[in-house]
């Protein structure tokens, strides 16, 4: 079996590309701790100095194993607090990564993928990026602290119509309301943001991660245990509803979901 997630190092940048493009790069708990893996080599490799994050194949991620979901609502293993829990943690940790992380947007970031997206420092995309919390589509609240990090960079107006409504939000537009840092060509994606990482793993480190702490520390708050176990709650709540499984259901069936019923 492939790694989940595979790790590329070179002249002080480093790669973390998202490894299961049958499944849209899904997330699940394996995907979920093998990132977190690959982010800490990294963090505590002095040699790397730039981090980027991308998605093998054709999208970043589309979040969530819907099929997954739905085995789990069939035998009843529905997510655990701790389940929940892991994934806010990983949003974090990207975030209060002391390196700069970039997210090279490669067609869709859905769910999950937009809120690990939403944590990168910059996100590269094109286009024909998107850029979808899909949460409320399938009955959940939202996880990986994406409704945190996606208002600290829209507002929370922005933030409510994207997650409430669960609309695409393409490249163009995404540069507009400033949750994409820049918008290439399709076929100059890769060479930009590699461009971008070498000139930030040429300044200098240590005031690179003081920023990073000044960002954090004041403007994003970073009050993470209580709105990572308050996600979390939700989200396991959210995960037992009639909503949820309706959602899934309809999802594999191909069929608008009927909620409230």
């Amino acid at each position: 079996m492939s790694e989940l997630v595979l790790l590329e190092k070179n002249n002080g940048v480093a790669v973390i590309r998202l490894n299961n493009p049958k499944t849209g790069n899904s997330l699940d708990y394996d995907m979920y701790i093998s990132l977190r893996d690959k982010l800490k080599e990294c963090e505590d490799n002095k040699e790397i100095r730039a981090i980027v994050v991308t998605g093998e194949g054709k999208n970043f991620s589309t979040g969530g194993d819907i099929r997954g979901f739905l085995d789990r609502i069939e035998k009843k293993t529905f997510i655990t607090q701790e389940e929940a829990e892991i994934a806010a943690d990983t949003g974090f940790m990207i975030r209060k990564c002391k390196k700069p992380t970039i997210a090279m947007v490669n067609h869709a970031a859905a769910g999950a993928g937009c809120s690990i997206a939403c944590a990168c420092d910059f996100r590269i995309v094109t286009p024909s990026s998107n850029f979808i919390m899909a949460f409320i589509n399938v009955g959940l609240p939202g996880d990986t602290d994406g409704l945190y990090f996606l208002t600290r960079l829209v507002g929370v107006g922005r933030a409510s119509d994207i997650m409430m409504t669960g609309r695409a939000v393409g490249g163009e537009e995404a540069y507009q309301m400033g949750l994409a840092t820049r918008v290439v060509d399709e076929d100059a994606l890769e060479v930009e943001t590699m461009k971008m990482a070498r000139k930030l793993s040429k300044m200098p480190g240590r005031a690179l991660e003081c920023q990073k702490a000044l960002f954090n520390n004041y403007f994003y708050g970073m009050s993470e245990k209580a709105y990572a176990q308050d996600e979390a709650k939700y989200t396991v709540e959210c995960s037992r509803s009639a909503d949820f499984e309706e959602a899934v259901h309809a999802f594999i069936e191909k069929r608008r979901p009927v909620f409230g019923k």
